[in-house]
């Protein structure tokens, strides 16, 4: 089983591979990659890898502060994984992926349960990235789109991060909305519906507390 799945993802891989370099010309890349600067490169892929052990130190600080552990090597080791999935599938797979693979290294925690950290997490790297942006807007001409582009981030990520808090500190009534919406649909449909948003609001847990969240928001600044 495990070389079909190696199998499968190295031909999925190759194909892509394939579609993204079919009209490149070898040599113009052969030429572009001969100016590269060692000294750049080697510095980005250190500063790559700094962002990815934070990232994965504050994945691990969120599983601990819902009260579960996992350890920092699985977290770091799904969260590469997971983002360089989101590189050859569509969709951002790779966030789905990272959820799966912890639940299957961890089978007490849920797949909803830990997609919700995943989609905090990259709440909180919106946020950041557009905190980031505000500042560089204050300093540096920007077109117009890019800052209506800004402007509707702000308010996506804003409203997302508001409701992630409220369902956090909120969760009996927001349980009790989602309970009586989910009564329109069938039995079997309802209370999934309901299972699914108990564990969302489980992953949610880290956030009832202000010191947590802003401990949070550091490590992804």
């Amino acid at each position: 089983k495990k070389v079909v799945n190696i199998s499968v993802l190295v031909i999925i891989s190759a194909t892509f591979l394939y579609l993204a370099t079919r009209n490149v010309d070898l040599n113009v890349m052969i030429n572009r990659i001969n100016e590269v600067n060692v000294v750049f490169l080697l510095l980005s892929l250190f500063v790559l890898m700094v962002g990815y052990i934070v990232r994965g130190i504050r994945w691990k600080v969120y599983f601990l502060m819902m009260g579960e552990s996992v350890l920092f090597w699985h977290a770091l080791k799904v969260l590469v994984m997971g983002f360089a999935a989101n590189n050859v599938l569509p969709l951002r797979a790779g966030e789905v992926y990272r959820a799966y693979a912890i639940h299957k290294l961890y089978s007490h925690i849920s797949i909803p349960k830990t997609f919700t950290t995943v989609v905090v997490e990259r709440t909180f790297d919106g946020i950041a990235v557009i905190l980031f942006a505000l500042v560089g807007s204050m300093v540096l001409p920007m077109p117009a789109w890019a800052t209506q582009a800004i402007w509707v981030g702000s308010m996506v990520f804003g409203v997302l991060f508001v409701l992630f808090i409220l369902s956090a500190r909120y969760t009996p009534k927001a349980q009790r909305l989602v309970d009586y919406v989910s009564q329109v649909a069938p039995g079997r449909v309802g209370n999934a519906i309901r299972h699914f948003f108990s564990q969302l609001f489980e992953g949610l847990t880290a956030l009832q507390s202000f010191a947590s969240l802003f401990y949070l928001m550091g490590l992804s600044v």
